[in-house]
């Protein structure tokens, strides 16, 4: 097989370079324009550092953080300790716009939130650098109760105020709870505004804090003031804060600790920090400033209606048994994930199975939870009774879910999930066990980077907290037999060339390499209609079916995108900055009714973005094989969009007063 060959460095990196300069400049415009406005409402009251330390200090009390390993973070919660440092906005003439790539065009606007030593920064790296000591797990604890109190809180008001007649309003809504929720909130929050965060998961930070993975970009960072562009990165390209705002954390501070260490081809190296981690630190971002939170509800687009005599809009939401209420807001931004899983097969009965299975692990997970609730209220009941003590509590050790024979990536985050939080990590009781085995089978399907992941998870490749305490990956006798479906390179050579960095290698340890698509997966039943064992059928090299029983099937073969703006009521289009001339599209929405769709949810592609992130992501795409075009689109890019969607907002709508009323009598 013929293999394209990388384009070099020097012109990889001009090309970043080049359109990075120009991608910069823009944003640099339109963020100065946003302060200027911030600047011009708060400033006789309070500067807008002070009103960001101040929003940050108040979320800490409120997490009752005083009391958490003081002798650690005690420093970092004086705002007294932390610079002052003015805000420096440069006004760049919108005719620069965009500009030519040259260095000494027009000098970026140095915009320094905080100082470099901010101590709270410097006791979260502690926190984050090694989960063994206790302090991550008893942080994350707080975290969770914290959430669950906001939660069940605002829906009590909810609730009250349906009773009346009458809706409970807020002013800034954000739904979905990943990352870009945490960029969104970065702004606001520490700006003046009030941010509730509606997520249908239990917990914020979620899908990361239970995807067994290393995430696919650099989470190092040298100056935080730098672009957060690939290839010529000096900051992380899987940003979670605005770029030098030091107020907030990013992903730097995790590179100490379970990180993947990839090679580059200038001789340098990048780490990678694990998925669970890279959720705690969004839902550690999220609480410094989101006001309130909202888990476990399912926002309906369809029924989000605005009012024009009060110019809010009402959205509708629904929980897991099926209640429905209704919350206002001055504004809503969807940042919704890369959208759910899909079946592509040919027959029907494929993707029959494949909803079985999805629907087993579901069936799984909440029976376990009952079980465990119910068991918590007999040992209530229990108390004062040894005997009946012990007997409840080894129940509760006793319950533990089944897995299905058809898994995927989202079936295993959810597995995780239940395994993290409802089991507390229980060696004796890790679902996915059962694959740990060197004579078990398994069929991994797609050729993707969810195939590549499921690999080198079952190959003890993954982060250390996606294995039990103890469990040596490096043992043969626990990675399983593997065949790669839909993987057109058939030696590990041609693998490395043609794949991302990271999975070099992984080829060396799979048992076949099959080059054809699936055509079906399903599930093969004895004669009481038990389930044996999955079988996959492809077309050979000659045309003609062959067919492969595997223990278990990983299905990797595409996501399906929810089209939001399809089911908004209001008018939805394309974004754009407002920089005067050569406007790029940075999202969706209508900013009549401050509505906005954020990240993948806009469905953008490398042939629809902007051209210069385009251009930036082609420059160091990998070489391809196939004829489709290049499709990576990675935080780095949503996270750029998104904060010129919020900057742009800010600037419409400047600060909420009443937040900062109370920034200024807490001052």
């Amino acid at each position: 097989m013929a293999i394209e060959a990388r384009p070099s460095i020097s012109e990889a990196k001009a090309a970043v370079r080049i359109n990075g300069t120009a991608l910069s400049r823009r944003l640099s415009f339109v963020r100065d324009r946003a302060l200027s406005r911030v600047n011009s409402e708060v400033g006789q009251q309070v500067s807008p550092i002070d009103l960001i330390l101040a929003n940050r200090t108040r979320h800490l009390d409120a997490l009752e953080l005083r009391g958490f390993v003081a002798d650690i973070l005690a420093a970092g919660l004086d705002k007294k300790d932390a610079s002052s440092a003015p805000i420096v906005a440069v006004n760049i003439d919108p005719e620069f716009i965009p500009l030519d790539g040259e260095d000494s065009a027009v000098p970026l606007s140095v915009i320094p939130f905080n100082t470099l030593g901010d101590p709270l920064v410097g006791a979260f790296r502690e926190v984050f650098r090694d989960e063994d000591t206790g302090l991550l797990r008893k942080w994350m604890k707080q975290i969770d109760e914290y959430v669950d109190r906001s939660s069940r809180e605002n829906l009590a008001a909810i609730d009250n105020a349906a009773e009346i007649g009458k809706v409970e309003e807020k002013d800034v809504i954000i739904v979905g709870g990943g990352p870009l929720s945490a960029f969104t909130a970065a702004i606001l929050g520490g700006l003046g505004r009030k941010v509730t965060l509606i997520t249908s998961s239990d917990r914020i930070g979620e899908p990361w804090r239970s995807r067994p993975l290393y995430i696919n970009s650099s989470a190092q960072s040298t100056n935080p003031f730098a672009d957060r562009f690939p290839l010529i990165a000096q900051s992380t390209t899987t940003p979670i804060s605005p770029k030098g705002q030091l107020n907030n954390l990013d992903t730097d501070v995790l590179v100490s600790y379970d990180t993947k260490r990839v090679a580059c081809d200038d001789g340098t190296f990048r780490e990678y920090a694990s998925g669970p981690r890279f959720g705690d630190l969004i839902a550690t971002q999220q609480v410094f400033n989101i006001d309130d939170f909202i888990v476990g509800q399912t926002v309906l687009p369809k029924d989000v209606n605005f009012d024009k005599n009060t110019e809010k809009s009402t959205l509708e939401f629904v929980d897991k048994d099926g209640v429905r209420r209704k919350l206002r807001g001055n504004a809503v931004f969807f940042a919704p994930g890369p959208g759910k899983e899909i079946a592509k097969f040919n027959d029907q009965q494929s993707n029959d199975d494949y909803v079985e299975a999805e629907g087993f692990v579901d069936d799984q997970i909440v029976g376990a939870k009952n079980r465990i609730a119910s068991l918590k209220r007999q040992l209530i009941f229990a108390s004062g009774n040894p005997e009946l003590t012990n007997f409840i509590v080894g129940e509760l050790k006793k319950v533990t879910v089944a897995i299905p024979r058809i898994l995927t990536l989202s079936m295993i985050e959810k597995l995780y999930s239940f395994w993290f939080s409802d089991l507390d990590s229980d060696p004796d009781r890790f679902p996915l066990a059962p694959l740990f085995d060197k004579n078990v089978t398994i069929g991994n399907i797609g050729g993707g980077d969810n195939t590549n992941i499921l690999e080198e998870l079952v190959k003890g490749r993954g982060p250390k907290r996606a294995y039990p305490k103890d469990f040596n990956r490096s043992d043969l006798d626990l990675q399983p037999q593997t065949s790669l479906i839909n993987v057109k390179e058939s030696t590990p050579d041609e693998f490395d060339a043609t794949t991302r960095r990271r999975y070099n290698g992984l080829l060396e340890s799979v048992r076949e390499v099959i080059g054809s698509k699936a055509q079906s997966c399903q599930y093969v039943r004895d004669n009481d209609g038990n389930i044996t064992n999955v079988q996959v059928v492809f077309d050979n090299e000659l045309g003609l079916k062959e067919t492969r029983d595997y223990d278990y099937a990983f299905v990797a073969t595409g996501l399906t995108r929810d089209k939001i703006e399809d089911d908004l009521p209001m008018q939805i289009d394309k974004l754009f900055t407002s920089t005067g001339t050569n406007d790029i599209p940075i999202g969706l929405g209508n900013i009549l009714t401050d509505t906005y769709i954020l990240g993948s949810g806009t469905g953008f592609t490398v042939d629809t973005l902007p051209t210069e992130i385009s251009e930036i992501i082609k420059a160091v795409e990998l070489p391809k094989t196939r004829s489709a075009p290049p499709n990576t689109v990675a935080l780095w890019v949503w996270a750029y969009l998104t904060e010129l969607v919020v900057w742009e907002y800010l600037n419409r709508k400047g600060v909420n007063r009443e937040k900062v009323n109370d920034m200024v009598s807490a001052k």
